[in-house]
Parts: C-alpha cells; structure tokens; sequence
C-alpha cells in the first residue's frame, strides 16, 4: 500500500495571562473576525512560524520554550518537501496569504530554502537553471514576495529568515550556500528583515 502524500502542519495557540478577577467580562470579537484572528487580537505579540520540514521541528521547540509567554499568540505551518522552487507542489505565497490573514503577525519566522536547488520558471514561462545569474534574481523576488504578503497584513512586520543547515548529502551541501546567498541578499534588502545564517 501506498503512504498517504505528507500533509502541511498548521497550530494556532495562544499564550496570555489569566484575566484578573473583575466584575465585568472582557468585550467579546466581533463575530465577523476569526477565532484564531480574534484569539490573536487579545495578544501583545503575535508569532508565526512557516517553511518546510526543517521549521516543523523548529516550531515544536518554539512552541514548548515559548508556552508560558504572557501576551503571545503562536501559529505555524510547516509543509515537508516544500521550498519556493515549485509551487505547483506548495504554494508559499497562497499559504503565507492565508496564515498572514488569519494571525496578522508582529514577527515571522521562515526557514525555505533546503528543497531550492532546483531549476525555476520565470514569470515569462522560461525555465532557468539552479544557481543562474536569473535563477538567484527569480529566487530574490519570491522570497521578497513572501515578506511583501505578510506585510499586507501587518505593515510592520519582521521577519527573520533561517538559512539551511549545513547537509550530510555532498549535493545539497554544495548547493545550499546558493540558496543562502540568495535569500541573504534578499533579506538585506528589504527594511525590518533579518537572514540568520544556519552554516
């Protein structure tokens, strides 16, 4: 038999005080909002993690150490197999879009990068090899594209990027310093961002 295809991981907790006794209740969300929007609203900081299996195993350690923050509202979505290379398999502005839009987050974690070393498709439909001059510009632009999404909803947000790890496989462990440059680059440029080199 054949396993069933991996699915993305999607949590949304929230992490805030208990309320102080008080004779009157706290005002209720409107209904239109939500709940996980309305559970983030109530919260001083508003954190989402996103990316592939690497971030899974991230989130999880986030989500543990970070449990007992007063005032913090914790989402993620992880997708194995995932990167900004092929979004016909995952779509990483569809999903970053959808998560952004239902938590308006204050900082958001992203770690892509380790599925890329693989040829891309412009927007012209031309394809261009891993580590071409246009293939680095192309990345640029989707990793850009991902902090402009979550930005939609939350213009001050911050991101801070992970790099890929060094690898155990030789071809990865060639290839991924090309995705690091790239998203390094891409991160410089663009105010309130940070790329965290994992090397």
């Amino acid at each position: 038999s054949m396993a069933a295809p991996p699915r993305a991981v999607q949590t949304a907790t929230q992490h805030a005080p208990a309320p102080a006794s008080s004779q009157t209740p706290p005002p209720e969300p409107p209904k239109t909002a939500s709940p996980a929007r309305a559970e983030a609203s109530l919260a001083r900081t508003r954190l989402l993690v996103v990316g592939d299996s690497l971030s899974i195993a991230l989130a999880d350690v986030l989500e543990r150490r970070l449990a007992k923050t007063p005032g913090l509202a914790f989402a993620r979505l992880g997708k194995i197999s995932s990167g900004l290379a092929r979004p016909d398999f995952f779509d990483w502005e569809k999903h970053m879009d959808e998560m952004a839009a239902k938590t308006a987050p204050d900082i958001v974690v992203v770690m892509i990068g380790a599925n890329d070393n693989k040829s891309l498709r412009l927007p012209s439909g031309q394809a261009v090899h891993f580590g071409a001059r246009d293939w680095v510009a192309e990345y640029r632009r989707r990793a850009a594209r991902l902090v402009e999404i979550a930005r939609r909803h939350n213009p001050a947000v911050r991101i801070v990027w992970l790099g890929a790890p060094v690898m155990g496989d030789p071809a990865l462990a060639r290839d991924m310093p090309v995705v690091n440059a790239a998203l390094a680059d891409a991160m410089r440029r663009l105010p309130g961002c940070r790329f965290v080199d994992m090397w």
